[in-house]
C-alpha cells in the first residue's frame, strides 16, 4: 500500500467536485488512524481533522522532510510543501500503484510516468524493462518515475 514516511490513506472515496476530482479518506500513521482527510475538489484547501492533535506536528515535520528531499521546482521557482501538496503526492502515488498493479496483471514488468517537457502533459505507460531503460535516456521528458515493484510505492 502506498505510503510516505508512514502516512497512508485508507477507505479512499473519490467524487466529482466543482473544479476537479474530490477525495476523502482516513489518514493513518504507521497503521493507526489519526485523521480524516477531505478535499472537496472545489478549488479550496483540503481539510485534515485529527482524532488526536498529537499527530498534527508529526505530519508537519513529515511534510517538511518530504519536500526538503523532493523539492517541487516549477518555472516560477521552488514551492514550499504544505498539506495540500503532500496529500496530492500521496494520492498520485496511490493512483500510480493502482496502474502498476494493472500493468503487472497484463504481463508488463514496469510502469513509467513522466511529463513531456514541451507540452507539460503527464503520461503513464505500461512497459517492460528494456522500454523503461530507453525512457530513462530521453531528454525531452521530465519528472520520470519508473516503478518496478510494489516496494517502490513505500517511501521511507
Amino acid at each position: 500500500m502506498a505510503s510516505i514516511y508512514g502516512f497512508t490513506l485508507k477507505n479512499r472515496k473519490t467524487f466529482q467536485g466543482f473544479d476537479w476530482q474530490g477525495n476523502q479518506g482516513n489518514l493513518h500513521y504507521k497503521g493507526k488512524k489519526v485523521a480524516w482527510y477531505n478535499d472537496s475538489g472545489n478549488g479550496g484547501s483540503c481539510d485534515i481533522v485529527y482524532y488526536d492533535n498529537a499527530y498534527a506536528p508529526i505530519l508537519e515535520e513529515t511534510i517538511k522532510r518530504y519536500f526538503k528531499e523532493r523539492p517541487i521546482i516549477t518555472e516560477y521557482g521552488e514551492l514550499d510543501g504544505d498539506e495540500d501538496l503532500f496529500m496530492a503526492e500521496l494520492l498520485q502515488l496511490m493512483d500510480d500503484e493502482k496502474e502498476y498493479k494493472k500493468a503487472v496483471k497484463k504481463g508488463y514488468s514496469c510502469l513509467v510516468t513522466y511529463t513531456d517537457a514541451n507540452t507539460h502533459f503527464s503520461y503513464s505507460m505500461m512497459c517492460n524493462e528494456d522500454t523503461a531503460q530507453k525512457m530513462s535516456n530521453r531528454t525531452d521528458i521530465t519528472e520520470l518515475k519508473i516503478y518496478r515493484s510494489e516496494k517502490d510505492f513505500i517511501i521511507e
